[in-house]
């Protein structure tokens, strides 16, 4: 048995766990997952994002969740990609990852904490401009 390893940390890997000064960063959608919640009893979107230009560029924030039992938390993000809003002011969306990956917007990136240790953390969305 020994007692070395060859220790290797990509990246990406690093730009995980990179902390950006608060403020509004071009993010894009990079990975879309549905999965169920902690309970089992409801479905949860899973998006991870990362800031695609300027100084934090490959910044990734892999902690992004929207409950289905609290729909209007997502409203927001669909409101600055462009997504169309029924009649009334509500949306319908069939959510995919072919719908949802390589969509860019703007995200305001702040300071939060889990289990004690600092993280970003999106609390805004907004159209990109030019977009």
């Amino acid at each position: 048995m020994s007692d070395e390893m060859l220790w290797n940390i990509t990246e990406e890997e690093l730009n995980r766990n990179k902390l950006v000064d608060p403020g509004w960063y071009p993010t894009e959608i990079t990975d879309f997952a549905i999965e169920d919640s902690k309970k089992k009893d409801s479905k949860n979107l899973h998006l991870t994002v990362t800031i695609f230009a300027g100084e934090n560029k490959g910044v990734i924030n892999p902690f992004i969740y929207f409950s289905e039992k609290a729909p209007a938390m997502f409203a927001p993000m669909l409101e600055a990609l462009g997504f169309p809003k029924n009649p009334n002011g509500t949306y319908s969306v069939k959510v995919s990852k072919e719908l949802f990956v390589g969509k860019k917007l703007l995200a305001h990136w702040v300071r939060g904490d889990y289990e004690g240790k600092p993280v970003n953390q999106i609390n805004e969305w907004a159209v990109l401009p030019n977009a």
